[in-house]
């Protein structure tokens, strides 16, 4: 009778656990429910799809609670029955402004209306957003919630790929590099001014994304508004509910090149009224087909002899496949010392005692590291001092100014075209080069190439080839090409003998002018198809292609086999011109540099556009839009990324992973700016013994020495136990924090020139091997800024099972702010120049988010005891029964 009841007992525990399953679940999971309104079927569909996609891609999570995200599709009627109270949020992302509130009627705009107040959310794009705002139409003016007004009637401003900067300060942006540069899709976005309501239901506005271009190329004459600096994704407070409008639509998956970091995702979070999250991507990288490094002469020559070998050593490790190595630099002298015997460069050469290409070559190739001769192309310093009349006009300084401050040779130039072929030969014919790396292969400003000799060509009659090429321009028309230059720069001019408009300081010379620079007249000029900025933009593009058609000819002529590749300036892979990006054009490239992807895809077997994001004040996602226009236009690609100051690792790695989520097709890889200025780090994974090695290779060429290092571990993996240090850590102190998520190296001195060190560890967890299992920050001590470093993980197989040397103790982060330390800048021709690295706090890995799934695997583990249980003792009834 007992052992009936503790068996009857026992099911009814069994049957509780069974139906409180579903509730443990429920309480691990919150469903946002999305109510969809638009008035044509299925309009919203993308719009639909990309939300869905943050939600696939990342583990999202709020207050303990994982997020998911469901879509019902609502009428006007079920609007006006009350049936958003079912919902979080309305969402109105399809259709125009007037169709939409046409749709809905006077009476359903007031339903949403009340909503809203009473505590919903409403997200609004395309249509969407022109309802919500203050008047525009008088139909939409029947739901206004958000104190904005749309410029009108020059609402048709423009489309295209528009630069917009994330702002700070709402879950939207949440995980975004906010104050960066990124590319998204509009199509007519909303022209929004400050609103003048006074109902006291709308909040203050917050401008969470805002416009750094001013798209006017569908305004077909007329004046808009400038929306620079206007909002493109705003939000505010509405009663108690609250209002998020999306100008932009990077939902568009044919024309947003690449994904906005889930701002459409976040924006369902803010409407919903989420303002915490915890965002834990599912992302895995590919590995890249190409990893190039530049790396000057002077790094090598520097280090002293056998330096060749230690670099080529550590760039193997690291899978670097590809090393350029500078052997003409913008002082134009050259670092090899083979000359050609039958027609020699007579190149002037800078290390008579060693042969730094011959030594290179010869190191990298042992490791299979390909090596392409890196050369500044029309830059040359030597040349110009020798062949002053050969150098690049300038409008205002001419050709007199110092070599050292304008050392640009002209491309009309046939001397030096001749020039440039013979050290290419002579390249090719002495040494095992893989490849040549065109660098400088443009005009560096809009105000270089103002010469006789340009005009002459400009106005030459249309046609003919190369050198003798003409544009047909009349004087009209370079006169008008003048002013505009003029204008843009902020240049005096007047007319000389001939009628010509030049550059001039004489007020009383024939038809002055003067001007305050505007910085857009020419480039404008350009996207509006005027004559002289169409011809203007088009020499400089074909004589910078004939220059480069001619150079590699001369080279392929001695070896067909040579890759040619080129680094070009980022701008002109952008897919607007000026009247849709503004300055972020590719109006500012051909105008301003005579550099065309179109063209380079025809001249180069691969380009490396200097995606140097830092520099630019961008986000990696602009950087992978740029990539991804690159290859749109013909060319293979390879990104080039900014791996010196004031980069540090988290921003290197993020541009890494930018470019790796996107490796297909003609997109290859890498390449790092430069040898020198970046450390390495190497993580080696077995999972079969949960042992980790972390390799600090400290890569500089300067006397800059590492003495602390934090390595976080992916979410979810932890470190449990030291093994060892060995190297340049060797007597480090190494330290696991208190819930093993990092371990911090102190107390040791790894010098510059690629000296390492390395710890080995055991870990707990599941290491995914489709992203960096550790990311360090590294520096001369816990108060320094981070080094930035080029950061990998492999699969190892771990050798022994010594014991540990040190026991781990826990301690806390640093709370020293680190300070700026000393640190040399790039300068790409010339000594670095000491400056000071920027303070930088490093940026903490996210950690696993508590959920319900402890609660279910409890749940699960009390059932399993249960049905055991319950085993047991039927098995010892049974046992008993057969025993009487």
């Amino acid at each position: 009778m007992k052992i009936k009841k503790i068996l009857a007992v026992t099911l009814i525990l069994v049957i509780m656990l069974l139906f409180g399953l579903p509730g443990t679940v429920l309480a691990a999971e919150r469903e946002i429910k999305v109510a969809a309104f638009t008035a044509t079927a299925g309009a919203d569909s993308q719009t639909r799809t990309a939300i869905s996609e943050y939600f696939t891609r990342n583990d999202v999570y709020s207050g303990g609670q994982k997020l998911t995200v469901s879509f019902q599709t609502v009428t006007k009627q079920q609007i006006l029955d009350g049936e958003l109270e079912n919902y979080d949020l309305i969402m109105i992302a399809a259709d125009g402004g007037g169709a939409i509130a046409n749709a809905l009627g006077q009476d359903g705009c007031a339903a949403i209306e009340a909503y809203v107040a009473g505590g919903g959310g409403y997200f609004g794009m395309a249509g969407g957003a022109y309802l919500a705002p203050l008047g525009y139409t008088e139909p939409t003016s029947w739901l206004e919630i958000i104190n904005l007004k749309v410029d009108y009637p020059a609402w048709s401003h423009g489309q295209g790929q528009l630069v917009v900067r994330p702002n700070s300060g709402t879950v939207i942006t949440h995980g975004m590099q906010t104050g960066k540069k990124f590319i998204a899709y509009g199509l007519n976005p909303p022209a929004l001014m400050p609103g003048d309501s006074e109902n006291p239901k709308m909040g203050e506005v917050i401008n969470v994304v805002t416009h750094l271009s001013n798209p006017t190329n569908n305004l077909a004459g007329m004046t808009g508004i400038n929306m620079i600096g206007t909002p493109a994704v705003a939000a505010a407070s509405y009663g108690n509910g609250r209002v998020v409008i999306s100008g932009i639509q990077p939902d568009n998956k044919e024309r947003q090149p690449v994904e906005m970091n889930n701002l459409l995702g976040q924006i369902v979070l803010y409407a919903a009224g989420i303002d915490s999250i915890n965002v834990v991507s599912k992302a895995s990288f590919s590995k890249p087909e190409i990893v190039g490094v530049w790396l000057w002469a002077s790094t090598v020559y520097n280090m002293g002899p056998g330096s060749a070998e230690k670099i080529m050593s550590t760039y193997d490790e690291m899978d670097v496949t590809d090393i350029y190595l500078l052997v003409k630099g913008t002082n134009g002298t050259v670092y090899y010392n083979k000359e050609d015997p039958v027609d020699p460069s007579d190149a002037p050469k800078s290390y008579a005692d060693r042969d730094i290409l011959e030594e290179v070559i010869t190191a990298a190739h042992a490791k299979g590291i390909k090596v392409h001769a890196w050369i500044t192309s029309a830059n040359d310093m030597a040349y110009k001092i020798a062949h002053p009349d050969e150098g690049r006009y300038h409008f205002s300084r001419g050709r007199t100014d110092s070599p050292t401050a304008n050392y640009n040779i002209s491309f009309l130039s046939s001397n030096f075209i001749e020039y440039s072929k013979k050290i290419v030969k002579e390249i090719a014919n002495n040494y095992d080069i893989d490849g040549l790396h065109f660098d400088y292969i443009r005009y560096n400003h809009a105000a270089n190439g103002w010469g006789p000799e340009d005009r002459d060509m400009l106005m030459k009659p249309a046609g003919g080839t190369g050198l003798d090429k003409g544009y047909g321009l009349t004087k009209e028309q370079y006169n008008e090409l003048v002013v505009d230059l003029a204008k843009t720069f902020g240049y005096s001019i007047a007319k000389n003998s001939e009628g010509y408009y030049e550059y001039s300081t004489d007020p009383n010379g024939v038809d002055y002018l003067a001007f305050t620079a505007d910085n857009e007249t020419l480039f404008k000029a350009h996207a509006d198809g005027k004559a002289g900025a169409a011809a203007f933009a088009q020499m400089r593009c074909d004589l910078v292609k004939n220059y480069a058609s001619e150079v590699i000819s001369a080279a392929k002529s001695v070896d067909p086999s040579l890759i040619i590749s080129a680094a070009l300036m980022p701008e002109g892979a952008y897919k607007g011109n000026f009247n849709v990006s503004t300055l972020d054009s590719n109006s500012f490239a051909l105008v301003h540099y005579g550099q065309s992807y179109t063209d380079a895809a025809d001249l180069y077997d691969y380009v490396c556009p200097m995606l140097y994001t830092t520099d630019y004040g961008a986000s990696s996602q602009w950087l992978a839009s740029l990539v991804k226009n690159a290859a749109d236009a013909g060319n293979i690609v390879v990104a080039g990324l900014q791996a010196y100051s004031p980069a540090d690792a988290a921003m290197l790695t993020q541009d890494i992973n930018a470019v790796r989520a996107i490796l297909s097709g003609n997109i290859k890889g890498i390449a790092l700016f430069r040898s020198g200025l970046f450390n390495c780090v190497k993580t080696g994974v077995d999972a079969d013994k949960n042992v980790m090695s972390v390799k600090l290779i400290n890569a500089r060429d300067d006397n800059y020495p590492l003495g602390y290092a934090r390595i976080s571990l992916q979410p979810g993996v932890s470190a449990t136990e030291i093994i060892e240090l060995s190297g340049g850590l060797e007597g480090a102190t190494a330290e696991i924090s208190s819930d093993g998520s990092s371990v911090t190296i102190s107390n040791f001195n790894l010098p510059y020139g690629f000296n390492e060190g390395t710890i080995i560890f055991r870990y707990s967890g599941i290491v995914d091997m489709g992203q960096n299992a550790t990311f360090t920050y590294s520096s001369a001590d816990s108060s320094a800024a981070d080094v930035r470093s080029y950061q990998i993980t492999e699969t190892m197989e771990y050798e022994g099972d010594p014991e540990p040397t040190a026991e781990p103790t826990a301690t806390p982060e640093p709370t020293v702010q680190p300070t700026a330390t000393p640190e040399p800048t790039v300068q790409p021709t010339a000594t670095p120049a000491s400056t000071a690295e920027p303070t930088a706090k490093p940026t903490d890995k996210p950690q696993t988010p508590k959920t319900g799934d402890a609660g279910v695997g409890l749940w699960i583990g009390v059932l399993v005891l249960s049905l055991i249980a319950i085993f047991i003792l039927i098995r010892y009834r049974l046992l008993h029964k057969e025993s009487q």
